[in-house]
């Protein structure tokens, strides 16, 4: 048929239908008025702009881009605002808004203009509302207010019947106030807070818990004048108390009275006289103006630039002593860093210019200089019957047994005397120029210019010495051993003191120097006879020995040692780090830069741990003759990037054993390293970022041991390492900031029962900080070439969204090859299957992983929906992605077909996989089976179950068929938005049985990136729904568990576990249905091959290789699809 023109007006006037589009270039009007009736249209798409004048909705409007509303919109119902933008007007009788969010202002004004509320969003005012104010000036400003509840203060109490409001600086405050306290009560506050809640009309002044009153009231009139006493008072120069001050004494007897430790960090003057009752302890320079000791020095320590140090048990001090009494252990006494003697001295000790000899206050005898033989002032000591100078100067007396007695039978020196009196022996003569030479001496001067040095105490031959000591040596061949005097240094510090000491011994018999201690040698040495070193020897230059020598400890030479003989050692050699290398085979001394060490051959590496069948765990593990004896004795020591080499042998490892971030284990080679753990029920590795094992075996004692753990998994978020690194979960990227997956190659585990590696998403987390950012979910871990030889074991499991990729995995007699659970994902690629129980078996899905809310009404049969708020579990907005399947929380009130069932339903609608026979009941026909039916389902469109009894020879329900599994039964339970499917079977029987479901999910094909605040997604699923879904329906997007695998061979799955029996040769038998396994919302999109070659493409498609057919659900929908046109077009 040809178009046809109508050139003038057509009317008309009875029905008019139109079989195709219509096209309408002008305008199209209709009278509303005129005819009295409405325009009804089913459904309407206008792609340009529409002006309507009046428009009347009466059922759900969607809106799903932006509306332009340029007048006054009024809803006479509820609306429901997903994401609305008014620049008008916006009359609404009835609005239900969840969450509001208003970027600029907000009114409710009168129809007069009259506003009555308004909220300012921006500018100066944000933040500020008003109630019959325009313009608030505080965050609410109001003109009348009537509360008919509770009114809470600024500590958000309520406050109790009867009180009043007061202020603080914190705020409003509800109080109590006292009969009166409007006349006669007031508030008290502590630093402008209330104290308590109410009034006072007394104030109690009490004084300090010690007793002190340091509070004084007195009246002063109609006023009080409160005063803080203290006892301290303040001048211009500072504060003082004219008080004793106790200091942990309460009844302090002095100025200043401490008891106990007193600790002054700076310098501590002292003027005037000083005493101390008990020990005095200096330990640093002690500078005395005006010393007076009136008590006993116990043990005087040297003064900065002292003469003589006093050693005392006794040394007497007497205001006008001379020298101080010579007794057990003294000489001079010191107390000061510049006089050696007492107030009034009979000596000075300091002489300011060379060659004059400077006196002191009463001097009894000058220093005597170069060329005085007494000075001007002082010549001989008063009171002294003999005297031990002649009066002639410049030439000493030499007097045989007289000088300076230091040493006096009945006393060391007169009271009032410069010069002791009846000496028996001389201890100093004091002829400066040429020293007095006594031939029963103490110490004699013998200094070139001076007496008494300015500096020195004792000195041995010094140009300008103090007291230069001059010791006549006598010689003696005494089988005794003597001690040897020393002096602490070379350096001169006023005065040395000789000590003697028990470690340094000479035998003059003998001729012999005994060492109780060490011995360092700084130069060369020559020993031509006997050494004989009890504890050790410190050779800092070269050593000789020309006779035997004996070391009974350490012989430690500093520097070099030649040896022109030969060295022979009787028992071990030790290294720098004190090893005799005790049962080491093959070691040897090497250079390790601060000495030698016992080291096995080889060179040290820095990264690389050796493990060996005849190392030890307290080796370093550094050199391979130096190896650890264990993995876990290596791991626990393996740093970040390690790498641990496993040589050939048979490993009984204390599992788990930790591994940290990036380290490797590799084995010489898979045959012949095996590794067996000790604790059946742990796992054998706990696995971290970037870790790598490969070239092993894993086993166990014997094949009928059970192992229950995994050979490689993720540490748990409790540590429970046996050996190794010992830390806790979970696993993170570490400081990278990039994940990578631990890696197993090359390995193969025959332990029985055993899980050859389990990836718990649970106990991984990318974000090193412990919070993952979009992208950072990866828990992952990836396999190339591990054959799983563990009967009636798990190859790999991956649980709660872990994932891995896994390439050439090789399952034997495997209760389960590959398991994916809670949303658990793989990629399998290369790999076979052979034997064992279940090939793939992906069961269930995660928990809600995503959510959203249906923007739009669809109806029925739509696959694309537009998704608003799509966000994770933390709120943030996601994409949904391929892998996931959602569901819709339908509300059942809005269908007409879900019978008595009401609410909205929380959980997936379902549908029947399989019918259990819980009872075969008896007395059933194999030529007639009963009946079997199946409750309807109560989901929106539900379909009707269609199932088919098989009845054995012996007359029992042996298994029910699915002819068809319906849809969109409820979820299980008693609820109103719940059923239970019944199944019943015709006769009288008695057989029962249950219907086993899963959950109906629409998996993601695509989505849309969604919007950045609102997390608005365009979702298409793969497959339609079958019902219409209501604006702001509520959707869930769970992860699925699935295995994706291609080219993948199965050998006789479902033929069991023991390889002896599993076998063909041994009569073995597959069972197909336990390749792919696929339940509550798992999936497996794969392709294989089976033992007879057959080719599958999914479920639903099998290439035959035996009987040359091709087969399945998916290709006869196929041919269906393609041949049902020709049919018809035929006439069939």
């Amino acid at each position: 048929m040809s178009d046809q023109v109508f050139n003038n007006e057509t009317t008309f006037t009875q029905k008019a239908e139109f079989l195709k589009d219509v096209y309408i270039y002008g305008t199209l009007y209709y009278d509303f008025v005129g005819f009295g009736t409405d325009l009804t249209v089913e459904d309407i798409n206008i792609t340009k702009q529409a002006n309507i004048a009046d428009l009347y909705v009466s059922g759900v409007s969607t809106f799903v881009g932006a509306s332009v509303f340029q007048s006054t919109v009024s809803v006479a119902s509820t609306a429901t605002l997903a994401d609305v933008n008014v620049t008008g007007a916006l009359d609404v009788d009835q609005i239900d808004v969840g969450i509001a969010t208003v970027r600029e202002r907000f009114e409710l004004t009168n129809e007069d203009g009259t506003q009555h509320l308004v909220g300012f969003a921006s500018g100066p005012r944000a933040g500020s509302v008003g109630i019959g104010s325009t313009l608030p000036e505080r965050d609410l400003d109001l003109n009348d207010l009537r509360v008919t509840g509770n009114i809470f203060d600024s500590v958000n109490a309520q406050g109790s019947n009867g009180f009043f409001l007061s202020r603080d600086v914190n705020g409003i405050r509800w109080v109590s106030a006292a009969p009166n306290a409007q006349t006669d009560g007031f508030f008290v506050q502590n630093e402008g807070v209330l104290v308590g809640v109410g009034s006072f009309t007394t104030m109690n002044l009490i004084g300090t818990d010690t007793g002190g009153d340091l509070v004084d009231a007195t009246a002063n009139g109609t006023t009080v004048d409160i005063r803080i006493k203290d006892h301290w008072i303040k001048n211009n120069s500072g504060i003082h108390t004219t008080v004793n001050v106790g200091i942990n004494k309460v009844t302090p007897e002095v100025p200043l009275d401490v008891d106990g430790f007193a600790l002054f960090r700076g310098n501590v003057g002292v003027v005037g006289l000083t005493t101390f009752g008990n020990t005095v302890r200096i330990d640093a320079p002690l500078r005395v103006h005006d010393n007076n000791i009136t008590g006993t020095a116990t043990t005087a320590i040297y003064a900065h630039n002292a003469g003589v140090a006093t050693v005392a048990y006794a040394a007497s001090f007497t205001p006008l002593a001379g020298v101080a009494t010579f007794t057990n252990r003294t000489g001079f006494a010191t107390v000061a860093a510049a006089a050696t003697f007492a107030q009034v001295a009979g000596f000075s000790t300091f002489s300011n210019i060379a060659f004059a000899a400077t006196f002191a206050q009463t001097a009894g005898v000058a220093t005597i200089a170069n060329q005085t033989g007494f000075s001007t002032i002082a010549g001989i000591a008063t009171f002294a019957n003999q005297s031990g100078f002649s009066t002639v100067s410049g030439t000493a007396t030499f007097a045989l047994r007289a000088g300076i007695v230091t040493f006096a039978s009945q006393a060391g020196f007169a009271t009032v005397a410069g010069i002791a009196t009846f000496a028996n022996q001389s201890g100093f003569s004091t002829v400066s120029g040429a020293a007095t030479f006594a031939r029963i001496a103490g110490f004699s001067t013998f200094a070139k210019q001076s007496g008494f040095a300015t500096e020195a105490g004792f000195s041995t031959n010094s140009a300008r010495a103090g007291i230069s000591s001059f010791i006549e040596t006598v010689q003696t061949l005494t089988d005794q051993e003597f001690f040897i005097p020393f002096v602490e240094n070379s350096v001169s510090t006023g005065i040395e003191t000789v000590r003697v000491d028990s470690g340094i011994r000479y035998n003059p018999a003998r001729d012999n120097v005994i060492v109780g201690g060490g011995l360092t040698v700084g130069g060369a040495t020559t020993i031509h006879n006997t050494l004989k070193v009890d504890l050790g020897a410190n050779v800092g230059g070269g050593l000789t020995v020309g006779g035997a020598t004996t070391i009974h400890n350490t012989l430690k030479v500093d520097s070099s040692t030649v040896l022109d003989g030969s060295l022979e050692l009787n028992s071990t050699l030790i290294d720098i780090n004190g090893s005799a290398a005790i049962g080491k085979t093959d070691y040897r001394l090497s250079s390790v830069g601060t000495g030698v060490s016992w080291r096995p051959p080889g060179v040290e590496t820095t990264n690389i741990l050796y493990v060996t069948k005849d190392g030890n765990d307290s080796n370093s593990g550094l050199l391979e003759g130096d190896a650890k004896a264990t993995i876990g004795g290596a791991a626990a020591v393996a740093l970040d990037g390690d790498t641990i080499y496993v040589r050939p042998g048979t490993y009984f490892e204390n599992n788990p054993i930790g591994l940290r971030t990036d380290v490797s284990i590799s084995g010489q080679d898979l045959r012949l390293v095996t590794v067996v753990p000790n604790n059946p029920a742990e796992d054998l590795f706990h696995v971290r970022r970037g870790c790598l094992i490969e070239n092993m075996n894993f086993a166990g004692n014997n094949v009928a041991t059970g192992y229950t753990g995994a050979m490689v998994a993720f540490p748990p978020l409790t540590a429970n390492q046996n050996s190794g690194y010992v830390a806790p979960g979970p696993a993170n990227e570490g400081p990278s900031g990039r994940w990578r997956s631990p890696y197993v190659r090359n390995c193969t585990n025959f332990a029985t029962d055993s899980v050859g590696m389990r990836v718990d998403g649970n106990l991984a987390n990318a974000a090193f900080s412990g919070t993952n950012n979009l992208g950072q979910d990866l828990k992952s871990m990836v396999v190339d070439s591990y054959t799983q030889y563990n009967q009636n074991g798990i190859g790999v499991s991956l649980t709660n969204k872990g994932y891995a990729q896994l390439v050439s995995i090789f399952t034997i007699n495997s209760k389960i090859a590959i398991f994916a659970g809670s949303g658990g994902q793989c990629d399998l690629t290369n790999s076979n299957s052979s034997f064992g129980v279940f090939g793939l078996f992906a069961d269930g899905t995660s928990d809600d992983e995503f959510t959203g809310i249906n923007t739009g009404a669809k109806l029925a049969d739509v696959d694309t929906f537009q998704v608003f708020g799509v966000r994770d579990e933390d709120a943030a907005v996601r994409k949904p992605f391929d892998g996931q399947g959602a569901f819709f929380k339908v509300n059942l009130d809005d269908y007409t077909d879900t019978g008595t069932k009401t609410g909205i339903v929380t959980e997936p609608l379902r549908v029947i996989r399989t019918i259990k026979v819980t009872n075969g009941g008896s007395g059933y026909s194999q030529s007639a089976p009963p009946a079997v039916t199946v409750s309807e389902p109560f989901g929106p469109e539900g379909i009707l179950a269609e199932l088919s009894a098989n009845v054995s020879a012996a007359g029992t329900v042996s298994s029910v068929d699915v002819i068809a599994s319906g849809r969109n039964f409820l979820p299980a339970g008693n609820g109103n938005n719940q059923q239970n499917i019944s199944i019943t079977f015709a006769g009288s029987g008695g057989a029962a049985a249950e219907a086993v479901t899963d959950p109906i999910l629409f998996t993601v094909d695509k989505a849309t990136e969604p919007t950045t605040n609102t997390g608005l997604s365009t979702v298409t699923f793969n497959e339609f729904v079958p019902y219409s879904v209501g604006t702001g329906v509520s959707m869930s997007f769970r992860r699925l568990s699935r295995i994706i695998t291609s080219s993948h061979s199965f050998e006789y799955v479902g033929a069991g576990t023991d390889i002896n029996r599993a076998n063909p040769f041994q009569g073995g038998e597959p069972i197909p249905e336990n390749e792919i396994v696929a339940i509550n919302g798992g999936q497996i999109p794969f392709t294989s091959t089976d033992q007879k070659g057959n080719f599958r493409i999914g479920s639903g498609l099998v290439i035959d290789q035996t009987t040359s057919s091709i087969a399945g659900r998916d290709f006869n929908r196929a041919i269906q699809a393609n041949l049902t046109p020709l049919i018809l077009a035929l006439g069939g």
